[in-house]
């Protein structure tokens, strides 16, 4: 059963949001970042790189840890056990 609409956290909803936002647009950007990707442009944009390489040392970490959060909310007043089976159910 999901958790009442009351108990969502909106702060870490947009911080989810935001995090998956700069992963595509990290990743839109590889054609003109210079680097060897599947897809490149004769072109590059000196700007675009650097700030790639600024976004390449928290971008995933931050996944990481909104996720973390999200399963530590979810999980409650619940056992270890108790969460797995549900997640599993919902699968």
């Amino acid at each position: 059963m999901p958790a009442p609409a009351s108990d969502r956290r909106a702060d870490l909803d947009w911080l989810r949001v935001s995090a998956f936002a700069l992963l595509i647009v990290y990743h839109a950007g590889m054609a003109w970042s210079g680097w060897t990707w599947h897809l490149a442009s004769a072109d590059s944009i000196d700007w675009l790189r650097e700030a790639m390489r600024f976004l390449n040392r928290w971008r995933m970490p931050l996944i990481f840890v909104v996720s973390g959060a999200a399963v530590v909310l979810a999980l409650g007043q619940r056992s270890p056990g108790a969460f797995a089976l549900d997640r599993l159910r919902r699968l």
